[in-house]
C-alpha cells in the first residue's frame, strides 16, 4: 500500500528502557497518547520498534483492545507502521523467544494476565500489517550503530555536552570497560552498557530490573547515564530507519521522538537557520491544532485517524494546514494564510470527531489564545515539521496549565534572558539542556549516510 506522506516519526518515547529510567516528559502513557494524536494530526507517520509494543505496559492496554485504541487505528490505517528486523510472522512467538534474555519481555509474557489477550490481539494485528513492515537495513548492523554513537561521545568527547562533571570521569571508566566487553557482532550492547553502568557503581553483577524498582542510592546516577545511552539508541534507530527509507524512496525521511540531546546536534538538518526564532514560535503556538488525549470522551474509538487518511478533503486540508506552517517559517508575511488553513483544517477535523469529545467545539477553538493562562492543558504543541522546514531544530514543547513562557521549558531561563536581549528573541539550539524536551526534528541525510558509511552488515567485522 502506498503510505501518505513523506515523514516519519521513530517513536523513542515508547521505548521500555525509557520506563526504567524516565526523562521528566514524554514517557507517561497520556504523553505518548499526545504525541500518536500529534502524529496523526501533523501529517507524519509513526515507526514503532515492535518490540517496544508488548513491552511498553502502556501501550499493553491498547495492544489488547486494537479495535478500539488509538495505536490500534494508527496502526490497521497505516498511518503507523512496525520497525522490524523482519516482517511480522508471529511477533508474539518472538516477543516470547526473546523473554529468555529480555527482563521486561519476560516480566510481561511470564507475570502480567493480559499477556493471552494480547497475544491474540497481536496474532489478528500481523494480518493488517502485512507489506507495511518497514525492515532493518540488512546492510547495516543495529548494535553497531549504537555502538558508534557511543564510541564518538568517548573519543570525540561529545558526553561533555551531555554529561554533567561530576559524571564524566565515570563515563569514561565505564565506556572503557563496555569497550572491552562488547564482542565483535555488538550484539545486546545497550544491555550490556546497562549492565556495566550498574556494575560500576555496584561492583557486582545486578538485575537491572530489581535495581530500578528499588531505588537504591546509585540510581540516579546511572538514570543519567542511561538517558544519555537511550537518546542514542533512539537516534541510532532513527538514522537505520532513514537508511532503509531512503532506499526505496529518497523524498522519504525520518525524525526521532526523544529527549533532546545536544550531543547529536550534527546529525539533524540545521542548513539554513542557527537559531530558534521566539516571535514566529508564538504565532505557531497560536495557530496549532490544540487537540490531545484528554479530550476524548472514554468510550472514543478514534475512527477519525482513518479518515484523516483517506478522506480526500481532510486530508487535503492537513497538507494545507502543513504547508501553510511552513511558508510561514520561509515568510512571516503568510501569517494570514496560515490562520486560514489552520481554520479549515480545525473546523473539518472537528465536525469528523463528532460526539467523540468531552469538550464544546467552541471551547476548543478558543483554546490555542489562551497562552498564557490557559485553562486547558496542551500537553504537546507539535511545531514540527515547521522548523525542520528551514532546517532549525524543531522542539516539541510543553505548556502547563499555567501558561508558562515557551523558553522557560527547555532552557536555562537566567541565560536565557541574556541571549533574547543579545539575540533579540532568538535561542541559540546549543542553549538546549539534555533532557529537558523532547526533539522532533529531521535528520540531515548526507550527515547520515557518512555517519554509517562505515558500518557493515551483521557478521561482518
Amino acid at each position: 500500500m502506498d503510505l501518505a506522506g513523506k515523514n516519519y516519526t521513530y517513536l523513542g518515547t515508547a521505548d521500555d528502557v525509557s520506563l526504567r529510567y524516565p526523562w521528566d516528559v514524554g514517557c507517561k502513557q497520556e504523553s505518548l497518547e499526545d504525541q500518536m494524536i500529534s502524529a496523526a494530526i501533523y501529517e507524519q507517520i509513526l515507526a514503532i520498534n515492535d518490540g517496544y509494543i508488548v513491552a511498553n505496559k502502556n501501550l499493553l492496554p491498547a495492544l489488547i483492545e486494537l479495535d478500539r485504541s488509538l495505536l490500534g487505528n494508527l496502526l490497521h490505517s497505516h498511518s503507523a507502521v512496525l520497525f522490524s528486523r523482519s516482517e511480522p510472522k508471529n511477533i508474539a512467538a518472538g516477543i516470547e523467544n526473546s523473554a529468555k534474555k529480555i527482563t521486561t519481555h519476560k516480566q510481561i509474557v511470564e507475570n502480567d494476565k493480559r499477556w493471552p489477550k494480547a497475544r491474540k490481539s497481536i496474532e489478528k494485528l500481523q494480518v493488517s500489517l502485512a507489506g507495511t513492515t518497514v525492515r532493518w537495513p540488512p546492510d547495516k548492523n543495529m548494535g553497531a550503530i549504537f555502538y558508534k554513537m557511543l564510541e564518538q561521545l568517548y573519543f570525540d568527547q561529545r558526553y561533555k555536552l551531555a554529561v554533567p562533571e561530576y559524571l564524566q570521569k565515570d563515563f569514561d571508566d565505564i565506556f572503557l570497560k563496555f569497550n572491552h566487553e562488547i564482542n565483535s557482532n555488538y550484539d545486546g550492547a545497550r544491555d550490556l552498557w546497562e549492565n556495566v553502568v550498574w556494575r560500576h557503581y555496584t561492583q557486582k553483577d545486578v538485575n537491572p530490573f530489581a535495581m530500578f524498582l528499588s531505588k537504591k542510592k546509585h540510581y540516579p546516577k546511572v538514570k543519567l547515564l542511561m538517558q544519555l545511552a537511550n537518546e542514542a539508541y533512539h537516534i541510532a534507530y532513527t538514522c537505520a530507519l532513514n537508511h532503509s527509507l531512503t532506499q526505496k524512496d529518497n523524498s522519504l525521511s525520518a525524525r526521532p521522538m526523544t529527549a533532546i540531546c545536544p550531543a547529536y546536534s550534527d546529525l539533524f538538518a540545521k542548513d539554513t537557520a542557527e537559531f530558534i526564532d521566539l516571535k514566529k514560535m508564538k504565532i505557531i503556538c497560536e495557530n496549532t491544532i490544540p487537540i490531545n488525549s484528554g479530550m476524548f470522551k472514554k468510550n472514543a474509538d478514534y475512527k477519525w485517524v482513518w479518515k484523516l487518511q483517506f478522506n480526500p478533503d481532510l486530508s487535503e486540508y492537513r497538507s494545507n494546514y502543513v504547508s501553510a506552517i511552513n511558508d510561514f517559517i520561509t515568510d512571516s508575511k503568510n501569517e494570514k494564510q496560515l490562520r486560514k488553513a489552520r481554520n479549515q483544517y480545525l473546523n473539518s477535523l472537528l465536525n469528523e470527531l463528532g460526539d467523540q469529545l468531552s469538550l464544546k467545539t467552541t471551547v476548543i477553538k478558543s483554546a490555542a489564545s489562551w497562552i498564557p493562562g490557559a485553562v486547558l492543558s496542551l500537553p504537546l504543541l507539535a511545531v514540527d515539521p515547521l522548523l525542520s522546514a528551514m532546517g532549525g531544530l524543531s522542539i516539541s514543547l510543553f505548556c502547563d496549565r499555567f501558561g508558562a513562557k515557551i523558553y522557560q521549558k527547555i532552557i536555562d531561563v537566567p541565560k536565557a534572558k541574556k541571549l533574547i536581549n543579545k539575540r533579540k528573541n532568538e535561542i541559540s539550539i546549543e542553549k538546549l539542556i539534555r533532557g529537558s524536551g523532547l526533539i522532533n526534528s529531521t535528520l540531515n541525510k548526507k550527515s547520515v549516510d557518512n555517519f554509517l558509511i562505515d558500518i557493515k552488515p551483521y557478521g561482518e567485522s
